[in-house]
């Protein structure tokens, strides 16, 4: 064994003349960990838009490039998702929120949006006013639809079964079930309504629109509703 000059590791040996022969004539194919770079695996990443990510599907490379390739969009996406998706908490005091009307004192005041929540939940505090109609006998196909009941009594519809919901009264409706939701008191109502996936917040705006042209009949929020995952019945 020879020693490296000052120093107590191993050497090579020199190569001899016929050492170097047999490496020429033996090409990059027979030294594949040698010669040639294996190929990385593509990168495992998803977020809700995998659009974002084309490089990392279609080709083989590195997190490093697609995230330098597409930092912008990446931005973009995160910007649309709001503070929830930047890491940031979203604080509404009571009162506070993305206000709505319905209609008179009706109101619609928005807690957390698709936004807020990466698209996975909305959340609204609704008040509606003695007789307010409610939307028509509708279903949802992907929707799941909670109602929690802080004041007053809403009157529901589910299947063929009309309910009186008081106070701390807690429904969820799967995707399917027909309902529909009105005040038949004679005192307002106020109810959260949480809804899974986001996405109602869209809704909720036309409905505000709308309610500044007139009254929000059945029919007119059916008319709304339809653009969404709403199916009268």
């Amino acid at each position: 064994m020879r020693l490296s000059p000052g120093g107590s590791g191993a050497a090579r040996a020199p190569r001899t003349e016929a050492t170097t022969a047999y490496l020429q004539r033996r090409g990059p194919d027979d030294h594949p960990h040698q010669y040639a770079a294996r190929p990385k695996k593509p990168a495992r990443v998803r977020l809700a838009d995998q659009a974002v990510w084309p490089a990392a599907r279609d080709s083989w490379c590195s997190i490093q490039t697609v995230a330098r390739e597409h930092q912008g969009r990446i931005r973009e996406e995160l910007v649309a998702y709001g503070p929830s998706a930047m890491g940031e908490a979203v604080i509404h005091r009571p009162g506070e929120g993305e206000r709505h009307s319905a209609g008179g004192s009706s109101a619609v005041i928005i807690k957390a949006s698709g936004e807020d929540t990466a698209g996975s939940l909305f959340l609204s505090e609704t008040t509606v006013d003695p007789n307010f109609p409610g939307p028509p006998l509708h279903r949802h196909e992907r929707l799941h639809d909670m109602f929690y009941v802080l004041d007053g009594v809403l009157t529901m519809r589910l299947g063929g079964e009309t309910h009186e919901l008081g106070p701390g009264t807690f429904v969820c409706v799967p995707p399917g079930v027909a309902h529909t939701f009105t005040n038949a008191s004679d005192t307002p109502v106020r109810f959260l309504n949480f809804n899974t996936p986001a996405g109602w917040e869209s809704y909720m705006r036309e409905l505000g629109e709308a309610a500044t042209a007139g009254p929000l009949t059945p029919n007119v929020i059916g008319r709304i509703a339809s653009h969404y995952d709403f199916e009268a019945i």
